[in-house]
């Protein structure tokens, strides 16, 4: 059976429970947990075979080009001893754990990314992603980004007066939200030349869809919240649903497109009972509320296709291409 390594951080279910199916199946799996590394220590790395790099893992020190399949799950802040007392040192020992571990396991792993850490982090750019969207077909709602006042202002009527508003990043010490806001709502030009926002057209409904995508593979949930960004939801409605093939095929070129092994997508229903709406993809979205709350099991199926993925060593399993709806570069 292969060797599967996930990369994540102390207290991730995902990778917790991922894992146990993983050993459940009969194969081997070790959980780096990147932000233990000040407690764990083990890192040892020689730049001329960076392939026999060691570092500590939940079942022992392991060489990282032992692993046939990473999951790049998370990578946390790492945990600084508190006897570590001087705030200047406690950031330079997080910052270069940090870095070690994330150095180690790029330059020394030579299997099966989930997914290649370049393509997760292009793909998490807004931009790119509405783009790629665009690109494989996908029902995207009118959208606009810009800080130009008087496009914001002539977009926003153009949709009938009413849009969401959306960031185009999120720090993580600063969370920001998507908004419904009106014509009459929009603020000064200053205040909307200051830097670009996400600007979209409405998709009504408190129904919502969350596609977890991988290979060919599409696993859909539902969420029902009278919130437009159902996340500020304490107490959401959840169950399972079915995305028709067509929808299913774009998510699938999708990931293709952005270079992902995975992807967990969130969509509208139309109103019309037409098409979904696609609105954005986290390349490594939360999925395990879904099972947990009533929804589709998503782990068991996830820790398969690891295990699967990494016995065949085949490309991406996304299929045929469907023909393009619209372009995109």
């Amino acid at each position: 059976m292969p060797h599967i390594g996930i990369l994540t951080q102390v207290g991730d279910l995902h990778a917790e429970l991922v894992a146990y199916w993983i050993k459940q199946a009969g194969g081997r799996v070790s959980l780096i947990y990147a932000d233990r590394v000040p407690t764990d220590g083990g890192i040892s790395f020689d730049p001329a075979h960076p392939e026999s790099a060691r570092l500590r893992a939940d079942d022992g020190v392991i060489a990282i080009g032992d692993l046939d399949l990473m999951w790049w799950r998370r990578v946390g802040k790492p945990r600084v001893p508190e006897r570590v007392r001087d705030a200047a040192a406690r950031e330079v020992v997080s910052n270069e754990s940090r870095d070690a571990v994330v150095g180690l396991v790029r330059s020394g792993f030579r299997g099966i990314w989930v997914s290649d850490p370049d393509a997760t982090r292009s793909a998490e750019f807004k931009l790119v992603q509405l783009c790629a969207a665009v690109k494989v077909g996908l029902r995207v709602p009118a959208t606009l980004v810009s800080q130009v006042p008087d496009e914001i202002r002539n977009f926003c009527e153009r949709v009938g007066g009413r849009m969401v508003t959306k960031p185009v990043a999120s720090p993580i010490d600063v969370p920001l939200r998507a908004g419904v806001v009106t014509s009459e709502g929009l603020p000064g030009d200053d205040v909307l030349a200051l830097s670009p926002a996400i600007y979209q057209e409405l998709v009504p409904g408190e129904d919502h869809l969350r596609a977890c995508t991988w290979g060919s593979t599409v696993i859909c949930g539902t969420v029902k919240s009278p919130m437009m960004d159902w996340r500020t939801d304490s107490n959401p409605t959840i169950g399972t649903a079915e995305i028709d093939a067509d929808t299913a095929a774009r998510l699938a070129a999708l990931n293709v497109e952005l270079g992902l092994e995975m992807g967990i997508s969130d969509l509208k229903p139309a109103a019309d009972g037409g098409v979904p709406y696609w609105l954005e993809v986290n390349p490594q979205g939360q999925f395990l509320f879904l099972e947990g709350l009533g929804g589709p099991e998503v782990a068991k199926p996830f820790a398969e296709f690891l295990l699967a993925r990494a016995a065949t060593g085949t490309p991406p399993a996304g299929g045929r291409r469907p023909a393009s709806r619209s372009g995109c570069g």
